[in-house]
């Protein structure tokens, strides 16, 4: 699948994206926070509940899996670091310092930073930008000293812009590759190479973006409405929250 439609909004019709962008933040936060707290057990049920809330989408269910490919190297990353400490018990081998405690701790954290992935691609796959950046505002604007329309325009452009950001990099290195760019020695000057066409790339698009939203005249100050929660969806949140729970008492 192309690589740019990863962490991409994709229009649809699904229950997914027709329930209420507050509710399904809401149900975000608390998945993430009880994934963070729950035993085995409980995320065992989490990791079965993914694919059947994927299947709505039909095709574009893939692009989880293939979001969780593109971290795959973090959190290698993250067990190696883990895996290779001080933990106490018996070394498997004597060369290194690796434990069965070491080794499952690792393994663990990997799969809860999986979840938790796997269930914000899912949310940037069935949540339109625009809708959570007013989900956002109609949220924050009960704060005081808190510019809630700006916080939502940031994380909406953050959410909008992502996907191309990568798609520029990927274009980058494809060219890098093209011009024999990876047969340098030196890692530095390969690095230098690579990163200088992405940030210039990456301050022309701000450039114009920040001239796109001076044209249509935005403004942090606009009125912030908000429409009712439907009584269904808060039903289903209750529900998906009481799931949550379960999982972090299971064990």
């Amino acid at each position: 699948m192309d690589t740019k439609l990863t962490l991409q909004y994709i229009p649809g019709d699904s229950f997914l994206h027709r329930l209420d962008t507050r509710c399904k933040l809401a149900a975000l936060c608390a998945c993430s926070m009880g994934v963070l707290h729950m035993p085995h057990a409980g995320m065992i049920l989490f990791t079965l509940l993914l694919p059947v809330l994927t299947l709505p989408l039909g095709p574009w269910r893939r692009m989880i899996s293939e979001a969780l490919r593109s971290w795959s190297l973090l959190l290698a990353c993250l067990f190696l670091v883990q895996a290779f400490s001080l933990e106490p018990g018996v070394r498997l081998l004597d060369a290194l310092p690796v434990t069965r405690r070491s080794l499952e701790t690792a393994a663990v954290s990997c799969w809860r930073l999986a979840l938790l992935l796997g269930y914000a691609t899912l949310f940037t796959l069935v949540t339109s930008p625009r809708k959570l950046e007013e989900a956002l505002a109609q949220l924050l604007r009960w704060l005081p000293c808190i510019p809630a329309r700006r916080i939502g325009m940031m994380v909406s452009l953050t959410l909008r812009f992502l996907p191309l950001l990568l798609q520029q990099a990927q274009e980058v290195r494809l060219a890098f590759r093209a011009r024999l760019g990876e047969g340098r020695r030196n890692p530095l000057d390969r690095l230098r190479l690579l990163a200088t066409p992405i940030l210039r790339k990456s301050m022309v698009r701000a450039d114009e973006l920040s001239y796109a939203l001076a044209a249509r005249g935005y403004r942090d100050d606009r009125p912030i409405s908000a429409e009712p929660v439907p009584r269904l969806h808060l039903m289903l949140l209750t529900a998906w929250i009481g799931i949550v729970i379960l999982g972090v008492l299971m064990g």
